[in-house]
Formats: C-alpha cells, structure tokens, sequence
C-alpha cells in the first residue's frame, strides 16, 4: 500500500451507497451473545468509527518517537471490517463489493504486517472493550466479560511490540480504561 499514489488506491470508487449502508445496518453478533436485543445492537459502521477514532488517538500518541502513515491507518480503521472471518478465509461481508485495493488493506490488517495495522488491531479491540463497558452500564452484565477479555487481548498485542513503543501504548490503554471505567456511573 506505500509505494501507491492516490490515483492506484481507488478504494472509495469500489464502495457503492449500497455498500455503505449494508456496514450501517449489519449488526456486530458478538453483543448478541450476550444478551444485547438486536435494537441495541452496535452497527458494524458504529465500531468502524470507534476503532478509527482510537487508531488515530494511539497513533498521535506514538507519532512524536516513530514515523506513521496516517493514512494508511485511517485506510485500515475504517475498512478493516468490510472483510469478517469465516474459519480461516476472510470474505466479504455481505452485500459489498471488493476492489484489490480493499484486498489489499484487509490482508495487511490480517496479517499485522505493519505498525499501523497493529495500531489498528489494538484500537480495534479497544473499541469492543468500550462498547462493552457501555453495555455494561445499561445492565448487560454479560458483556463484562467479553470487554475485560478485548482489553486484555489488546495488553497482550502492545507486548508483541518493542519496548518504547510498548511503554506508550501502556499509558494510552490505562488512561483510557481509567476514562471508562469511571464513566461507568454515567447513565446513557
């Protein structure tokens, strides 16, 4: 994806208003587990910004000691999902066309191959541990469990990486487990 110009990465041309808003109504089904009804379900598109927003928050973070690609960030936050998982192939999510361009971003985020990627993983798993704070306080106690098990996993993704960087991040998921953790008296 680096040594493309914009002109080759035509990844909004490949996504149609039908795509757009296929993300917008699809449900992420993990909150049904645990209990969440389908009227309250957090939308693919809701998690997509989370996750974006959380990738550029850590990536603001670390971007005074190491060089990002801003962009190739916003690229993988917001169209990581446009790809799920089914066993071990990735497929499109229903409804959406694919561009290589689109392959190409969705397989870097599948394989972590970057820093950015990475960034977004972790931002990733962010996002569902907030969402699952946020259900948490509307008394889905279920969610608990799967928001201390996205935190976790995202503690366990900044050690893969080296120490400097791992220190940064550290501090970013503290602060903002703190954040949330004491909005838990906030009523939505």
């Amino acid at each position: 994806m680096e040594s493309r110009n914009d002109s080759e990465l035509n990844v909004v041309n490949s996504l149609s208003p039908e795509d757009i808003l296929t993300l917008d109504n699809l449900p992420l089904t993990l909150w049904s587990k645990a209990g969440v009804p389908p009227s309250l379900l957090e939308t693919v598109s809701q998690h997509a910004f989370k996750a974006s927003l959380l990738s550029l928050a850590i990536a603001e973070k670390l971007s005074p000691t190491m060089r990002l690609d801003f962009k190739k960030i916003c690229y993988l936050s917001l169209l990581h999902e446009l790809f799920e998982k089914n066993g071990e192939e990735y497929c499109l999510v229903a409804g959406t066309r694919s561009s290589s361009s689109i392959q190409e971003i969705v397989e870097e985020y599948r394989k972590q191959s970057t820093i950015e990627a990475r960034i977004v993983k972790i931002a990733c798993s962010l996002a569902v541990f907030i969402q699952g704070l946020a259900y948490l306080r509307r008394g889905f106690s279920a969610c608990e469990k799967i928001a201390y098990e996205k935190l976790k996993e995202s503690l366990q993704l900044v050690r893969l990486e080296e120490e400097d960087v791992q220190y940064s991040l550290l501090l970013f998921i503290e602060n903002l487990r703190n954040l949330f953790e004491e909005s838990r008296k906030w009523v939505l």
